[in-house]
């Protein structure tokens, strides 16, 4: 497991997700994807892509970083990784659990409510 919680006070700072999906027979890349702000996933640990997604990106290599390259609003967002095999083309895995960014202001605590 890795950190499922994460809270960002400025919108605008670089977030930086690691993987490694280097246990799973057959991984060549991993693909994540974040769920609307304020919205769960509606495939939780599934094989596909999720409708509810809000952003996603893939990477040719079992360990590694994904970096957010836009702003993201206020809000709360899950988001997990799947281990993709032979050129990104399919899963090799489920989805991992999700984990949760919080995008929120200074001072505001964990909001009530969970996924």
């Amino acid at each position: 497991g890795g950190q499922t919680d994460t809270i960002v006070t400025n919108p605008a700072q670089q977030i930086v997700i690691a993987y490694d999906v280097s246990d799973f027979q057959g991984a060549t890349g991993a693909y994540v994807e974040f769920s609307q702000p304020g919205g769960a996933f509606q495939q939780q640990n599934g094989l596909y892509v999720d409708p509810r997604r809000f952003i996603f990106g893939s990477q040719a290599q079992v360990r590694g970083t994904f970096v957010v390259q836009r702003q993201l609003p206020w809000g709360i967002y899950q988001y997990h990784v799947i281990a993709l095999g032979g050129q990104g083309n399919y899963a090799v895995s489920r989805f991992s659990n999700a984990s949760v960014l919080r995008v929120q202001p200074q001072g505001w605590g964990s909001p009530p409510g969970r996924f």
